[in-house]
């Protein structure tokens, strides 16, 4: 892999040095570790393994990067970091993807951005990380001869560090007190619909798309999950009204032990069913239908 070219001769412009240029390009292609490696350990960089290259980057961010949401962005930015592995010109999905852990603890990623946006955000931050990495390195190479000497350090399998775990609290997963607790009443089909269904639906699609974006195909989309979930919430509104309005009519021509032995037939007329009424228990016989109770 060529190392990456210097900036042309301009007086009106600072020339960059060749270890800020490496630093600034690892985003680019997986082989660029390889030459970060070469310049700072002054060795060809054929003998160096794209393992050994990726396993050098690792210790060299976790050495010198102090801060830990710009060590961590940086190991994503380069593809580095376990589940944003490195993928050919998709830098903008894997930061975004990332911001979608990250902003949970990093403040960076709560602003406003888009699919669109961060891949040029989160070059800004990297070009930022790797001047400040950039100063530390040219102060200990000038210390040790011009050789970082990180080399001996690096562990001969490659393992990628994995990101930091997402606060329980912003899980959602707080557990409330029993006076905080919001119950809901999951008779009501439409309160169904506010506090399961719209969720739910924002959830499928956000997952499909992964940005925030306006297009008319999700809400085409969102317009299909709400009415295939109401056309679900009707029938099951329709089956509950049904269910009630028959308990309501059983109960209506059942005859009741308060009914007189006039009404408990009557009611008897319209369901073949067993009812004791006083009367029928006072007298101990009954013509007709009223049953007596077993």
């Amino acid at each position: 892999m060529p190392r990456p070219k210097k900036p042309k001769d301009n007086p009106e412009v600072k020339e960059e040095s060749e270890l800020y240029i490496i630093l600034t390009d690892l985003n680019k292609h997986e082989d660029n570790v390889k030459c970060l490696v070469a310049t700072l350990e002054k060795i060809p960089e054929k003998s160096i393994t794209l393992d050994f290259g990726r396993a050098y980057t690792i210790c060299l961010f976790q050495e010198y990067i102090e801060d830990d949401n710009d060590r961590e962005m940086m190991l994503a930015i380069c593809g580095l970091l376990k589940g944003f592995e490195f993928k050919p010109r998709k830098f903008a999905v894997r930061m975004w993807e990332y911001k979608e852990h990250a902003k949970y603890y990093n403040d960076f990623f709560k602003g406003k951005m888009s699919l669109a946006s961060i891949g040029g955000m989160c070059r800004r931050e990297m070009v930022r990380i790797a001047r400040e990495l950039e100063d530390k390195l040219t102060i200990k190479l000038a210390e040790n001869g011009g050789k970082l000497g990180l080399i001996n350090d690096i562990p001969k399998e490659l393992e990628l560090p994995t990101p930091r775990s997402i606060p329980v609290d912003e899980h959602n997963t707080k557990q409330d007190t029993p006076s905080e607790e919001i119950i809901i009443d999951t008779s009501d089909p439409w309160k169904i619909v506010i506090t399961k269904i719209l969720p739910n639906a924002v959830k499928k699609i956000t997952t499909i798309y992964k940005s925030n974006t306006t297009d008319i195909r999700i809400i085409m989309v969102l317009a299909l999950i709400i009415a295939a979930n109401l056309f679900g919430i009707t029938q099951y509104e329709q089956g509950y009204k049904s269910h009630i309005d028959h308990e309501n009519k059983e109960y209506i021509t059942k005859p009741q032990l308060n009914d007189t032995l006039e009404e408990g037939q009557k009611k008897q007329a319209w369901i073949p069913i067993i009812a004791p009424c006083k009367e029928v228990i006072s007298q101990g016989t009954v013509s007709g239908s009223v049953e007596f109770p077993k």
